[in-house]
């Protein structure tokens, strides 16, 4: 992602739809961060931007699009925190590579907000509510929920408690494959 060795332990993600919730507000996320000291990195998605292309914005702060055209799975194993839409995508990718989610509210969006609303119900995220979205600078946000460390260290363990795909089968076929007595004859 460009992130230098040096920089801040910690890196947020912020991801937003293309939605008039986001597209406005994602105007204004880089020249507010620009203005911070960060002790944090944070990245920004940027749907426009080339694949594997993430470049220095400003401080610690970072924007850059798909990793060779696949989801945002590939980024996720060096992410401490996402901010993000409830989309099934990103919801799916977070919680298969256990890295902490908090949704932004987005009422006009009937799927989005079943997401959210069952994805809290499950306690595997918070929600930031519309208003508080609009209103607040984004470093805010990221700084409360960055700061809740119960609490995404609460979603993080249910995330662990949810099984992840079929981790369990390929360890036995790797088991199996390794085992001294396994048969080589086909």
């Amino acid at each position: 992602m460009g992130i230098p060795e040096g920089a801040p332990a910690k890196t947020v993600y912020v991801l937003g739809g293309g939605t008039s919730i986001w597209d406005k507000k994602l105007s204004e996320i880089i020249p507010q961060l620009k203005e911070k000291v960060l002790p944090y990195n944070v990245v920004i998605f940027d749907r426009n931007a080339k694949p594997n292309e993430y470049v220095r914005v400003g401080g610690n702060v970072f924007k850059g699009g798909a990793i060779d055209g696949a989801t945002v799975q590939g980024l996720l194993p060096g992410i401490d925190l996402v901010i993000t839409r409830a989309g099934g995508g990103i919801v799916n990718d977070a919680i298969a590579c256990r890295v902490p989610f908090i949704c932004v509210e987005e009422p006009n969006h009937l799927q989005v907000e079943m997401i959210r609303q069952n994805c809290e119900d499950g306690s595997l995220t918070r929600t930031i509510r519309i208003g508080e979205f609009r209103e607040r600078a984004i470093w805010e946000l990221i700084e409360k929920e960055l700061g809740d460390v119960a609490g995404n260290t609460a979603i993080l363990e249910t995330m662990q408690g949810i099984r992840n795909g079929m981790e369990e089968a390929v360890a036995a076929a790797i088991i199996q494959f390794c085992s001294p007595n396994r048969n080589t004859s086909s």
